[in-house]
């Protein structure tokens, strides 16, 4: 067994350094042929017009970001999957911790960011050109209209490679909260006034219950104490994208005492969990305000100080929830969530390390 894993790993480190080559590559390839065509666009061919080859710069250099873009996640998911794969080794693992603390911020967008200064740069190019043929001959190389149309077309398909590479990013699994990041977080606001004890039910009810922040504004007194086959639930009201539906609280007790503490201090008896404490007038918070309270509290993850998202503690409820033992269909009706597609990505890496537990590659070992 400890052979075939150390073959697959070797693999995917074989799999990393091609994928890194290809990347590079296309980098060349792409430096190389946006500098060709805007040395080729500045003369003439005989009756040709040359400086029509300016027309091509964004949409060769964008075909090939796709393809960087396309390595450069490769190079990423391979190690993501090393940070959870229980047979990676602790030094694999350590080492893509810390290049992932330590990647380079700019160099990732440098590409897409040139193919933005490339389209800007020809389009200048063209329009001056454009000028100078009227004020020259009176006849212009290209219509103005048609010019228009090919800057708008380029500016929207660089935009929509931006957002490519963005969904790319965001479709590799998201680490979710450890034990002691979980008590380092819920022991931070403390219970000293109104507002910290507030920030700290906050954090427990989301983590025991996988509410989302429009739900969990929405929350009344009465929701807090419902039954469901005998046991404490919390009713989460129906909201845009999630089903109504009764979630029994995950460490019960803890919630217990901390809703206790809030009533009590607070003076809240009926009507919304969490008013305004802002507003003179009871009104409910904004939704946005969660994720304002929770930057308060940053926390040490992977080595760094970092603040966490409501949807983050949404997603480590999701996966505590799946280690406990909980099947994909419970998850799926305690999140509210109507795909089954989206409790997967909550809960991808621990599932993935269950299902390659079960491979014919680890059996047959």
């Amino acid at each position: 067994m400890e052979e075939s894993v150390s073959g697959f790993l070797k693999s995917l480190r074989e799999e990393v350094i091609h994928h890194k080559d290809k990347r590079a590559t296309f980098v060349l390839q792409k430096l190389v042929s946006v500098a060709a065509l805007f040395g080729l666009g500045s003369g003439k061919l005989g009756s040709i017009n040359l400086p029509m080859l300016l027309f091509t710069v964004p949409f060769v250099s964008l075909a090939l970001d796709v393809y960087i873009s396309a390595e450069d996640y490769k190079v990423k998911r391979i190690g993501t999957f090393f940070r959870i794969y229980r047979y990676a080794t602790p030094a694999e693992r350590n080492w893509e911790r810390f290049v992932n603390q330590h990647r380079e911020p700019v160099a990732v967008w440098a590409s897409l960011v040139l193919t933005a200064i490339a389209a800007l740069a020809s389009a200048f190019v063209l329009h001056t050109q454009n000028s100078e043929a009227i004020n020259t001959t009176g006849t212009p190389l290209w219509p103005e209209g048609a010019y228009w149309v090919w800057a708008f077309v380029a500016a929207a398909f660089t935009v929509g490679v931006f957002v490519y590479y963005w969904k790319l990013m965001e479709k590799l699994p998201k680490p979710h909260l450890l034990e002691r990041q979980v008590c380092e977080l819920v022991s931070a606001p403390g219970e000293d006034s109104l507002a910290h004890l507030r920030d700290k039910l906050i954090i427990i009810l989301t983590l025991n219950t996988g509410i989302t922040k429009k739900e969990l504004v929405a929350l009344e007194v009465d929701d807090l104490h419902q039954l469901q086959n005998g046991a404490l639930a919390l009713r989460i009201r129906d909201s845009t994208g999630c089903s109504e539906r009764l979630v029994h609280y995950r460490r019960p007790q803890e919630v217990l005492d901390i809703v206790k503490k809030w009533k009590e201090l607070a003076g809240i008896a009926e009507g919304l969990v969490f008013p305004d404490l802002a507003s003179r007038k009871p009104r409910q918070m904004k939704a946005s305000q969660i994720d304002k309270i929770l930057r308060k509290y940053p926390i040490v993850v992977d080595g760094a100080i970092q603040t966490v998202k409501a949807d983050e503690l949404r997603r480590t409820y999701a996966r505590y929830l799946y280690e406990d033992g909980a099947d994909l269909m419970t998850i799926q009706r305690n999140l509210g969530c109507t795909d089954i597609k989206a409790v997967l990505g909550y809960i991808g890496p621990i599932a993935v390390q269950r299902e390659l537990r079960q491979t014919s590659f680890i059996d047959q070992s």
